[in-house]
């Protein structure tokens, strides 16, 4: 898989296949797995320590799918062309400067100012490192003019095949249809355990279900509610619950020319005092859910529970008059049809829409494909959206 492009739901066999696991400390840090030679943490850290450099001296880890070793210019040709293919995830690299291969074990990637966080960006998916050999030989470049006039001729390829060093392998993919990885023989880490695994799209989670209990399946997830408490636990069935990374959150423009009353901080802030938090996680996912005070998952160091935003109304209220909306306004609020991590869309959009009215806000629907209504995020033309994380 091509992991350069890639920040949403395909991520995760992007991860079993283009990727190795980022390396945790017991403190919680994370770090690429490229650098596992580095030895214990504490790592160096751009900016807590005054630096803009990060200097790296380390056996690389690993073998690509192909068979060729791990070096400091694949990962150098890996993060500029993630930072000149100016996609979707290329943001991971704003910070950095320069990335020199000084020798081939030696990586250094110069900041353009001290970044402490970078070190854990690193270790983030679209992050990964490919072998650059292959990458050239498809038309692949990590020229500063990579965006223009499409000059990367190596994504179509990348979309259906993968040149990483992960415990899998990418033999076949067919589009919403499924994905086939077998084990990489080449793979530096512990033994993968199944020699295969097929990822089957399967939008429908009523068919996930079924297929999970007839044994079609092994695994099925975004399951809402409603479905998982029709299934009976027992046998080959096991629900398994818990916290995890994912998250639900509403994105709000503010680009005054797409959307001038968003623009407005007081009005997002009184958005955010208008959404009934409790009740979307009460009613509409069964008590299922939990809720951080920001877009950092519960158990992130530094995320306080006591710093939620509780519902206010009135408060809500009050802001929109300060900013000039004391009638309300209109705005467009888009959702994708698809499961967000087991929150049905439409009943969130209808509940978000009956939220925002009691305020004055009138929040006029509009559904759509996933693939449609996150293009168009993308392109920063969507004014209001529920998404995942």
């Amino acid at each position: 898989m091509h992991p350069h492009p890639r920040g949403g739901s395909d991520s995760c066999a992007t991860y079993a296949s283009g990727l190795s696991a980022p390396r945790r400390s017991r403190s919680g840090s994370c770090s690429p797995w490229w650098l596992d030679g580095v030895g214990a943490p504490p790592w160096p850290r751009p900016g807590v320590e005054g630096r803009a450099d990060l200097h790296v001296h380390a056996p690389l880890r690993g073998e690509v799918h192909v068979g060729n070793p791990v070096t400091a210019d694949d990962v150098r040709f890996s993060l500029r062309r993630l930072k000149y293919l100016k996609d979707n995830p290329s943001f991971f690299m704003d910070p950095v400067k320069d990335v020199e291969a000084m020798n081939p074990t030696t990586v250094k990637i110069t900041l353009s100012a001290p970044d402490a966080s970078f070190l854990a960006a690193l270790a983030a998916i679209p992050c990964g490192i490919a072998d650059a050999k292959t990458l050239i030989a498809k038309g692949a470049t990590d020229a500063e003019d990579a965006k223009e006039k499409d000059k990367d001729k190596a994504t179509e390829y990348l979309n259906n095949t993968s040149e990483g060093s992960g415990p899998y392998k990418l033999v076949s993919f067919t589009k919403n249809v499924e994905g086939v990885m077998e084990r990489n023989p080449n793979y530096w880490g512990p033994k993968p355990y199944f020699a295969k695994v097929i990822i089957k799209h399967v939008p429908n989670g009523i068919t996930q279900r079924e297929m999970v209990e007839r044994g079609d399946a092994d695994v099925a997830h975004d399951l809402d509610a409603d479905l998982v408490a029709k299934i009976t636990p027992g046998g080959k069935i096991k629900l398994v619950e818990g916290l995890s990374m994912n998250q639900v959150y509403l994105t709000i423009q503010n680009n005054p020319d797409v959307a001038k009353e968003l623009s407005d901080k007081k009005v997002r802030q009184a958005i955010s005092y208008a959404i009934d938090y409790d009740g979307i996680i009460k009613g509409l996912v069964r008590g299922a859910g939990d809720r951080p005070p920001a877009i950092l998952p519960i158990g992130v160091l530094g995320v306080d529970k006591t710093m939620n935003r509780q519902r206010d109304v009135a408060k809500a209220k009050q802001l929109l008059t300060e900013a000039g909306y004391p009638n309300g306004f209109t705005v467009k609020l888009s959702y994708w049809t698809a499961s967000l991590l087991g929150v049905a869309p439409e009943p969130l959009a209808a509940k978000l829409q009956a939220d925002l009215a009691q305020v004055g806000i009138k929040a006029t629907l509009a559904p759509g494909e996933r693939s449609v209504v996150i293009s168009e995020y993308r392109a920063g033309k969507v004014q209001h959206h529920p998404r995942t994380i």
